[in-house]
């Protein structure tokens, strides 16, 4: 009988950790928002004269193709996203509350219609950009977040001047500042520098692995080239973007809760249905074996 107790405890310390490795009622599959939290997004690309037109049509079709598949699959937590070029300046190109695939069908076809800037290198202008949108930013709750994630074949026009406008942004509210350095031309170190968290020097890790979350510490990644550019950009918003479990859904928290309750009330009731089982056949072995 010893046995088959110790049987059945292992099944449901098994089953046990099979529900624990489900989401809690189905919300936020990330630590990087908090429960009823907006994610506040901003992808600052850059359009400068250093990135050839074939090269910066990958930047644009490798950003489409990580959201694309950052969003769908799991649905997601609500999120707005705002789309920056720099280059010689600075400008808003895309800006969209994604919280359907209607949504993000809009700010893909937008992403795709961006015309290249050229120009220079013009950082401290995007983040003075990025200041100004968060100033305005209905999402400034307490459990917002916002985040910049920055994308650069090169180094500043001003490096003084770029530091004192991630400052200015992380004063203003921004909560975490991440970078993707393409090519051998970028400034990985300095990047580091204005991470955030992290902000300052050494700065945050450069090709972390595994990749942290970007609201617990600043990150900048490395590729040879845009040729490897979608591929590290799905590996940064896997991170970045919020998911919830289940399908493609409008952003409405009480269906995630009622969702993700009853997918655990399926894992629940198998388990007690397993471990009945095997506690049902241990008696009956038991009280043929006397």
């Amino acid at each position: 009988m010893r046995k088959y107790y110790f049987m059945s405890i292992a099944l449901m310390a098994i089953l046990v950790t099979s529900i624990g490795g489900q989401s809690a009622f189905g919300i936020m599959g990330t630590d990087v928002l908090p429960a009823g939290g907006t994610l506040d997004f901003y992808e600052l690309l850059d359009g400068s004269g250093s990135i050839s037109s074939t090269d910066f049509q990958l930047e644009l079709d490798g950003t489409i193709a990580a959201l694309n598949a950052a969003i769908v699959g799991p649905s997601f937590g609500p999120l707005r996203i705002t789309v920056i070029q720099f280059g010689s300046n600075s400008v808003v190109e895309c800006q969209t509350m994604v919280n359907s695939q209607a949504t993000l069908n809009t700010l893909t076809a937008c992403i795709a219609a961006i015309v290249k800037d050229n120009g220079g290198t013009s950082m401290a202008a995007a983040y003075n950009t990025v200041t100004a949108e968060l100033g305005t930013s209905p999402l400034q709750g307490t459990n917002d977040r916002s985040i910049v994630d920055l994308v650069t074949d090169g180094a500043p026009n001003s490096p003084s001047g770029t530091t004192t406008a991630v400052a200015a942004a992380v004063a203003a509210g921004l909560d975490s500042n991440v970078a993707l350095a393409v090519g051998a031309g970028a400034n990985s170190a300095f990047l580091a520098t204005i991470t955030h968290p992290d902000i300052g020097a050494p700065g945050g890790p450069i090709d972390p692995n595994p990749i942290p979350d970007p609201l617990v510490e600043g990150f900048v990644l490395t590729v040879v080239g845009f040729q490897q550019f979608e591929d590290a950009m799905k590996q940064k918003f896997d991170v970045i973007v919020p998911t919830v479990g289940g399908e493609l859904l409008s952003i409405d928290t009480s269906a995630l809760i009622l969702a993700g309750a009853q997918t655990n009330a399926v894992w629940i009731m198998s388990a007690l249905a397993a471990i009945g089982s095997v506690a049902f056949g241990a008696i009956y072995l038991k009280t043929r074996k006397n």
